[in-house]
């Protein structure tokens, strides 16, 4: 199965690979496999490599061999070494990925999940791109079954159809979790544990340890069950669904929200000016962060946001961390007086890929400071602003926010995770 759709414009070279990995129940019957243990997993990234991956000949693979570091892994061996992740247990798997990538236009690209060095490809495992003039930045979904053995490698591989023209993937996060089903699995799901796949209305209750259930429909790519509740992922992380009951509104007005296909999906009206549409809650006791993971839906047309929020309740006043739009995609720190009076835009940076895209930001508060931080993969974080918990306002209430600022074009975002820790 593939699924390629645009995610950005520009030149914003990067790439995100997930692989999230399952024991398929194929012919009736599980594929023993050897116990691993209660949960399997593993990881390489890059950040900000700026390395091409030569490609020299029109219609030959070429390994990304650019990995920088090894994540969190159990019962696989990563390695940046050899850009690869090693299995240790025999199974057919199920294997999806996400990529963004950029390179030079008018040039045709494919990726494809490949194992044991390129010496055995997966013809279902293909994402293929052709680059317009403008070397748009593109995101490819691929998903499908693979079958591994104990020491086989799995990799990223890219071609160029059209020339031998080099790629380079300066944001790319490789990950795999394996779930053991079948009855004496080891730790993963127990006796009678299977998969599905259907819309996300018709989950049914989770009740086997081990289910795994794929969406058709929903921002999120596959639930886990562990016997009593499901666990929702989307490129190899978990996500905590934001629960739409929680939040209260502030400015309403014609804006809606919806949790159909998962998430809070939250539509701000086409509006010039400001009026910035929130869902807000009660701030925990400090020290505390949230971590907002969101799909953004704005059209690049004057200066639509959608963000993590600050805000104090008595005055009105909100900060937040935003993924806008003003001239160029941006990364924008918000303060607005109230919801329909702009303050300022402390911090903007540009950064190109963000519409649409997924965006993943954190708001903190640590007792003395507040904080807002950026993150490509959800691993690593990186700081965009501190200051005092007193500067500009006292938050006792945080949430999300979505804003048009535009006559003829609304908003939207699907919040797919808003995990307070």
């Amino acid at each position: 199965m593939l699924n390629s759709e645009m995610w950005g414009r520009g030149w914003r070279r990067a790439a995100f690979l997930a692989l999230v990995i399952g024991c398929l129940m194929l012919r009736g019957s599980y594929v023993e496999k050897t116990a691993v243990g209660t949960s399997t997993y593993g990881e390489v990234y890059a950040s900000n490599n700026g390395a091409a991956t030569v490609i020299a000949l029109v219609n030959t693979w070429y390994q990304f061999t650019d990995f920088t570091a090894v994540g969190d892994f159990n019962n696989t061996t990563p390695s940046i070494a050899t850009d690869d992740i090693t299995i240790l247990a025999d199974g057919d798997y199920y294997v999806a990925a996400s990529i963004s990538v950029a390179g030079t236009p008018n040039n045709a690209f494919e990726l494809q999940i490949q194992k044991n060095g390129g010496t055995v490809v997966y013809p279902d495992l293909l994402a293929e791109h052709f680059m317009n003039a403008a070397g748009t930045v593109c995101t490819l979904e691929i998903s499908g079954i693979a079958d591994l053995v104990a020491t086989d490698t799995v990799e990223l591989w890219i071609r160029n159809t059209t020339a031998g023209n080099n790629a380079t993937l300066e944001q790319v996060n490789l990950s795999l979790h394996i779930m053991i089903l079948g009855a004496g699995g080891g730790g993963g799901g127990g006796g009678g544990s299977t998969i599905t796949a259907g819309t996300f209305a018709a989950l049914p209750a989770c009740t086997t340890s081990g289910d795994m259930y794929l969406f058709s429909d929903s921002g999120y790519e596959h639930a886990f069950c562990d016997g009593s509740s499901w666990h929702y992922y989307r490129d190899g992380k978990e996500m905590v669904p934001p629960v739409l009951g929680s939040f209260g509104w502030i400015n309403q007005g014609g804006a809606t929200a919806s949790t159909t296909y998962g998430g809070i999906y939250l539509v701000a009206p086409a509006q010039a000016g400001t009026s910035v549409r929130l869902l807000v809650k009660a701030a925990p006791a400090t020290p505390y962060t949230v971590d907002v993971v969101v799909l953004n839906g704005w059209q690049a047309q004057n200066a639509p946001s959608i963000c993590a929020i600050f805000r104090e309740s008595g005055t009105q006043e909100i900060e937040g961390i935003c993924a806008g739009f003003n001239s160029n995609e941006r990364l924008l720190i918000m303060r607005y007086d109230n919801p329909t009076s702009y303050n300022s835009m402390p911090l903007t940076y540009n950064m190109r890929g963000l519409a649409p895209n997924k965006v993943i930001l954190r708001i903190e508060d640590d007792g003395t400071n507040r904080k807002l931080y950026y993150s490509l993969e959800g691993s690593q974080w990186i700081l965009i602003r501190s200051h005092l918990r007193t500067d500009f306002l006292t938050a006792d209430q945080i949430g999300i926010s979505v804003e048009s600022a535009n006559g003829t074009w609304d908003a939207q975002a699907r919040f797919l995770s808003f995990h307070e820790q």
